[in-house]
């Protein structure tokens, strides 16, 4: 079985969802890829993004906190007076649409 996920596996997407806390709104989008032996640097990227998004906040004087936990690298910021933001990047392979309706 581990090679047929071996096989089927092709790449790492790095996905970032955005949720707007005052809307109810949630939204996928896809970032970048990686190849399928590079779920590390899928990882990093999305720290990467993390540290710009926190960074960009941090200087406008903005209320951000920031969390890692199990693969998924979070931000949150109170933008007034558009309300508070998430958002979550995460690493997923190829096969794997966090859109796909649950």
């Amino acid at each position: 079985m581990t090679r047929l996920a071996t096989i089927l596996l092709c790449a790492w997407v790095l996905w970032m969802e955005v949720l707007s806390l005052k809307e109810g709104a949630r939204e996928w989008s896809p970032l970048s890829a990686y190849p399928a032996d590079s779920y590390q640097a899928c990882l990093d990227g999305a720290k990467a993004h993390i540290e710009t998004q926190v960074e960009g906040y941090t200087a406008e004087n903005r209320s951000v906190m920031q969390s890692s936990r199990g693969g998924r690298e979070t931000v949150t910021a109170d933008l007034k007076p558009k309300g508070i933001y998430h958002w979550t990047f995460a690493c997923f392979p190829d096969s794997i649409d966090p859109r796909a309706k649950r």
